[in-house]
C-alpha cells in the first residue's frame, strides 16, 4: 500500500513530501510481537539490568527494532519510507483513509549516522 502526503509539524519540515509504502509483512515475524521483556537490557551473567534512581530501581530497556527506514530525495524536500508492519495495520489504514478526510499520519523516527530509522507509524 502507497500513501503520499505533506508534513505540517514541525514547523522546520512543514510543505515536505512524504511518501509511504506499508509492506505487509516483517523481515523476522519474530519482530512484530515483540515484548517489553524482551527488550530489558541484561549484564554478563545473563541478570537483567536495573538503574537507581532516588524514587528506587527501575529496569534499563533497549531501542526497539526499527519498523522501516526513510530516505530523503537528493536536492529535494521529499522523503520515501518503508514500512514492515502487520496485514492488519494495512487492512486498517486502507479503511480509515477511505473514510476519513483528512487524514493524518504521525512518523517517528530516529537518526542514526547517516540511516533515519523509523519506530513508529499511524494514520
Amino acid at each position: 500500500m502507497e500513501i503520499s502526503g505533506l508534513c505540517t509539524y514541525p514547523e522546520g519540515r512543514a510543505g515536505e513530501r512524504y511518501d509511504v509504502t506499508l509492506i505487509a509483512a516483517a523481515p523476522d515475524a519474530s519482530e512484530l510481537t515483540l515484548k517489553i521483556k524482551n527488550l530489558q537490557e541484561c549484564d554478563k551473567n545473563g541478570s537483567p539490568r536495573y538503574k537507581k534512581l532516588k524514587s528506587g530501581m527501575y529496569p534499563v530497556y533497549k531501542k526497539p527494532p526499527p519498523i522501516g527506514f526513510m530516505d530523503k530525495v537528493r536536492g529535494k524536500n521529499h522523503f520515501t519510507l518503508w514500512l514492515w508492519v502487520s496485514p492488519l495495520m494495512v487492512t486498517d489504514s486502507l479503511i480509515t483513509l477511505a473514510h476519513y478526510q483528512p487524514a493524518f499520519m504521525s512518523i517517528h523516527e530516529f537518526r542514526i549516522d547517516r540511516k533515519w530509522q523509523v519506530h513508529s507509524f499511524s494514520i
